[in-house]
């Protein structure tokens, strides 16, 4: 076996063992290790002999991910108050117990493998940290602090009972300023942990301090990157007359959005319809963002990311660019938007007739506040669906 394909299979395998709770193809791997083109042309090989090592795993044809030794115990640690920590183990009735002087380098978080001090069933199963397999996050907000021979930093993470040794730095910085550290190393032979201060968010209590110290706290991104920016503006506004036909035509339906005065992105509608004196339509409607956002681009792979759109006090962190959460996927009123669409037949009486689920286009009519949507329907007069709260 060549040096390149042993290398190669030293490279997967550490990619694969920190990503460990996903599945990953050869294009994925490709992309994420950088491969060149000779290392592509040995990849499926050496896949195969990591395979054949049983240290990965295929959970379909061609899609691999890191696989534990059958004797070892591994899961997610979770510390308490007092330095004590509980790692949940698949098949496990209860937590194990990992008492402080064990926990060994472990942080919040981190997936770690543990080996067992007893396996008496009868008995709360204890046991001791062994390796960090993957740390939960490299970044900490913490309180800086400082005396004649040493720097470090007081973790905010009530569950993260090190502080952290920070190497120099020529940031300027004052004593008690909240800042934000990355993990360098932690050493099995050292107290502490070793970081790097990247960052001064500013003084304790202090608005914008506390909320840009919460967005690293969580991992929350404070932008977008170029490329994932590119990609957004790449797409085109444009909506295919293909696609049209292919989907129900609620254009012609009274459709609206009711949202926060402050929103931008309107992802939701509502449309009425009176089919005859005795049977109403209701659509509720969902921006089609799978028609813009396909899967395995840059786009779905940020977008899986963040998992989800973020409210803070003073801001929204998007799950997507906002070329496409504030224009292309918002229903945004007087424009044609692509949709996911519930649609209800009912009786005066609430009873439902008839069902049905798909593919839609719409045209929203109005853009309603809440406030405003409580004013109408405070007043009994303007109820009617053709009242002119809607234009029709």
């Amino acid at each position: 076996m060549s040096d390149l394909r042993i290398a190669l299979q030293k490279r997967l395998l550490q990619f694969l063992k920190s990503n460990s709770e996903r599945y990953y193809n050869p294009k994925q791997l490709a992309k994420a290790l950088e491969l060149n083109a000779p290392q592509k042309t040995l990849l499926q090989q050496a896949l195969n002999d990591l395979e054949n090592q049983n240290k990965i795993k295929q959970q379909s044809p061609g899609t691999f991910k890191y696989q534990y030794a059958k004797s070892a115990l591994y899961g997610v640690i979770d510390f308490n108050s007092r330095a004590q920590a509980f790692v949940s183990i698949e098949g496990f009735k209860e937590d194990v117990i990992i008492q402080a002087e064990h926990t060994g380098n472990a942080l919040q978080g981190d997936t770690v493998t543990i080996e067992l001090f007893n396996s008496n069933a009868a008995r709360r199963k204890t046991g001791r940290v062994l390796e960090v397999v993957k740390r939960a996050r490299n970044q900490f907000v913490g309180s800086f602090q400082k005396n004649k021979n040493q720097q470090w930093v007081v973790p905010d993470n009530p569950k993260i009972h090190v502080d952290f040794i920070l190497s120099a730095s020529e940031i300027k910085v004052n004593s008690g300023d909240k800042v934000v550290v990355t993990l360098l190393h932690w050493n099995a032979d050292d107290s502490s942990p070793t970081a790097q201060l990247i960052k001064v968010l500013g003084i304790p209590g202090q608005h914008t301090t506390e909320i840009n110290a919460i967005m690293v706290e969580f991992g929350l991104p404070d932008a977008f990157s170029d490329s994932i920016e590119a990609a957004a503006q790449a797409i085109s506004e444009q909506i295919p007359e293909q696609e049209i036909q292919n989907r129900k035509d609620f254009r012609k339906h009274c459709t609206f959005t009711i949202d926060p005065q402050d929103a931008k992105d309107f992802d939701d509608a509502l449309s009425v319809q009176i089919n005859s004196e005795n049977v109403i339509q209701i659509g509720v409607h969902i921006a089609d963002v799978t028609h813009y956002v396909k899967p395995g681009t840059q786009l779905d792979e940020e977008a899986y990311s963040r998992a989800t759109s973020v409210y803070l006090v003073d801001r929204c962190i998007p799950m997507l660019p906002e070329r496409l959460s504030n224009n292309l996927c918002s229903l945004r009123p007087h424009e044609d938007k692509l949709c996911f669409s519930a649609v209800f037949e009912l009786n005066l009486q609430g009873q439902l007739l008839n069902e049905w689920f798909g593919k839609t286009v719409i045209h929203s009519r109005h853009r309603f506040t809440y406030e405003q949507a409580q004013e109408v329907l405070k007043d009994r007069k303007s109820t009617r669906l053709n009242s002119s709260h809607i234009p029709l």
